[in-house]
């Protein structure tokens, strides 16, 4: 079969991602619910708001004394208050029957405040006299004490669907008690890499060959967007094994990536095969690296050929392909652009995109 070099459709960056959304419905392919344990670099499908008050109750914030600030007013180092220990309080404790009208109660950092108490006063500017606290300075209403709430209020907006939770969004859903949250599910995706002069790490390297480099660098890059991406090794530079190969996945996975293999050369067999099981969207790209990048869809599933060198296939992962499996994950996309003047001259041509690599400092 005849196929045609299709590099004269050359589209932009931006015009293939707008193409290949006209041409297919991207989005996430499902939600479940997970426990708080299981949900780290999962994708929150629904918005989460506040359950309750936190802290839930007035809590100290220092070791010291629990005071009505009004008895200590005019403590100095000269002239100290002098206040009966009434009870002490510890963290879990709910300091019923407890209060500050007849004398001081001692609390921990983290204990609740009793009935009747607005200040803590530091220990540190106290002095044990038997079962008599004595006072050298005052304090204010509300000084080192945490109010029920401060932190956040039931019903406050906490994190947004879209979000990947990380460690920190973990604890925060920990803290206000929820044990369970609803997520986007994760697309299942296979990768090749494509070569006769590629070699997988940890085998013996030959004359004329490369290790494979574009394998872990998709997969590592597109479970950081959440997806389940497996490496499925490198495959010869064979029409039949590779369309095997590619046909077995769209079976099995919800999308496929190869690397290698997109240019329009005799080698170059991944576009005949996309082309033969599917319909190619985009051959080509205006940019500098990633000129030879493929997208292609087939039974309603995304098929991407990514370019063979590292640099080009890393760049347009980052400008091309996390648009589009972020569609899929749920993760809210955003992307980063920042404006900075180069200490240098940049040759490029008009009408193409050049990327590249750059170091913020």
């Amino acid at each position: 079969m005849h196929y045609p070099k299709l590099f004269h459709k050359l589209v932009s960056i931006d015009d293939a991602v707008r193409l290949v959304l006209e041409k297919i419905d991207l989005k996430p392919l499902g939600v479940e619910e997970v426990s708080i344990s299981e949900a780290l670099y999962r994708v929150l499908a629904r918005d989460i708001y506040s359950p309750v008050d936190h802290p839930p109750f007035d809590r100290s914030e220092v070791d010291g004394y629990a005071v009505k600030s009004i008895h200590i007013a005019s403590s100095t180092e000269i002239n100290p208050s002098r206040l009966k220990i009434t009870g002490v309080v510890k963290p879990g404790d709910t300091g019923g029957g407890l209060n500050c009208e007849d004398g001081a109660v001692r609390v921990s950092t983290g204990a609740i405040i009793p009935s009747g108490c607005d200040s803590v006063v530091m220990e540190e500017y106290t002095e044990l006299e038997g079962d008599i606290v004595v006072v050298y300075r005052p304090s204010a209403p509300g000084e080192n004490i945490s109010t029920c709430g401060s932190d956040v209020s039931a019903g406050d907006f906490i994190l947004p669907a879209g979000t990947m939770l990380r460690h920190e969004h973990v604890a925060i859903l920990a803290g206000l008690g929820i044990s369970r949250v609803l997520v986007y599910r994760k697309p299942r995706i296979a990768i090749y890499s494509t070569g006769d002069e590629l070699v997988e790490p940890g085998k013996p390297l030959v004359l004329g060959r490369v290790y494979d480099v574009n394998g872990y660098l998709i997969e590592g890059f597109l479970r950081e967007l959440g997806a389940i991406a497996e490496y499925r090794g490198v495959l010869p530079d064979d029409y039949k094994v590779l369309r095997d190969k590619v046909e077995e996945s769209l079976e099995q996975y919800d999308v496929v990536f190869t690397s290698g293999g997109t240019s329009a050369g005799e080698l170059d067999l991944v576009y005949r095969v996309f082309g033969d099981v599917g319909e190619i969207i985009v051959h080509g790209l205006k940019s500098k690296p990633g000129k030879p990048t493929v997208i292609a869809t087939s039974r309603g599933k995304l098929l991407v050929g990514l370019p063979g060198f590292p640099l080009s296939c890393y760049m347009i992962l980052v400008r091309v392909v996390k648009p589009l499996i972020a569609r899929l994950t749920g993760l809210k996309y955003v992307e980063e652009r920042v404006w900075v003047k180069l200490p240098f001259k940049v040759r490029k041509h008009v009408g193409k995109t050049w990327l590249i690599p750059s170091i913020l400092v």
